[in-house]
């Protein structure tokens, strides 16, 4: 018991009159819809949903077309029908603009925006949005906003039109049974490239630590490579002072100097990942390697003969 969509993707253009298409092309664009889907089924339904994406071969003159059924299943299965928060297939695609051309959908709003970055949303209400570029504005829901904004999902639908750089292919569009749904033109390619996703600082802190040189960089531009005792990190030395130092080389290192420092550590949040970096923003003090031995005095004041 589920949800099931059904919709047909087409490549259209001279180099597919003979009904084949790469492998090389076809099977990342495929992939790349699968992807498109599932981060989309994540996205309005919060892991409530899983959907499953099937294909079959079907072909007109000049084009190379695949039939696709996506079939949705709530964890829950009482869920899929009874939660009203579940996006369901039908909606789900008709946000992207497979299975309905609205003004609104994924993919028209990307070829309205051409290129053009959002400078400014406004809500509307709980489910609408008003978003601006160069003094043009158009409502979308909320659910399109976030699809426009996520960037698994725009990174997947510019893979879907990639072959359409192929010489040759002309144009991607989608279809029933009788029409076509929407549709994109080789000139209109550009329109669907990933933006370049901004990092977003998940923490900043500032802390001393003591830590032992594995590789010191003598170019400003390199970074130098420190271990704390449990794992080695590089870090960019900010500290003037210790640079020129080094520069003059009135600072010298031996295998094993510890270095106390003031370090900065800088954590983000990227497309691949959590990715962090370190800064030593103050060298504060520079130990040569080896231990001293305590001898146990009995008088404090006896250390000042030795």
């Amino acid at each position: 018991m589920g949800n099931t969509a059904h919709f047909q993707i087409v490549y259209d253009g001279p180099v597919l009159d003979t009904h084949e298409m790469d492998v090389n092309d076809l099977a990342p664009a495929l992939l790349a819809i699968s992807e498109l889907l599932e981060e989309a089924n994540q996205i309005f339904n919060e892991g409530k949903a899983k959907i499953d994406i099937r294909v079959k071969g079907s072909f007109k003159s000049g084009s190379f077309g695949v039939d696709l059924s996506v079939f949705q299943s709530a964890f829950d299965i009482l869920n899929l029908f009874n939660d009203s928060h579940l996006t369901g297939a039908l909606n789900l695609l008709t946000a992207i603009g497979f299975i309905a051309a609205t003004p609104s959908c994924l993919i028209a709003v990307l070829k309205w925006l051409k290129g053009r970055p959002i400078e400014k949303v406004i809500k509307i209400d709980d489910n609408t949005v008003e978003i601006y570029t160069q003094q043009e504005s158009i409502e979308i829901s909320l659910d399109v906003l976030k699809l426009l904004t996520n960037f698994n999902v725009r990174r997947s639908i510019e893979k879907v039109v990639l072959p359409l750089k192929k010489e040759g292919i002309e144009s991607f569009y989608t279809k029933d049974k009788t029409k076509k749904i929407v549709e994109i033109n080789k000139s209109e390619i550009r329109y669907f490239d990933a933006p370049i996703p901004t990092e977003e600082v998940l923490e900043d802190t500032e802390f001393t630590a003591n830590v032992q040189l594995v590789n010191v960089a003598f170019q400003e531009t390199n970074k130098w490579r420190f271990s704390d005792g449990t794992t080695s990190f590089f870090a960019t030395v900010t500290d003037n002072d210790f640079i020129h130092r080094v520069q003059n080389n009135t600072e010298t290192f031996a295998k094993n100097d510890i270095l106390k420092v003031r370090l900065r550590k800088l954590q983000y949040e990227s497309p691949t990942g959590i990715r962090t970096e370190y800064f030593v923003q103050q060298v504060l003090e520079h130990r040569r390697p080896g231990l001293q031995l305590r001898l146990p005095m009995e008088n404090p004041k006896d250390t000042d003969e030795f």
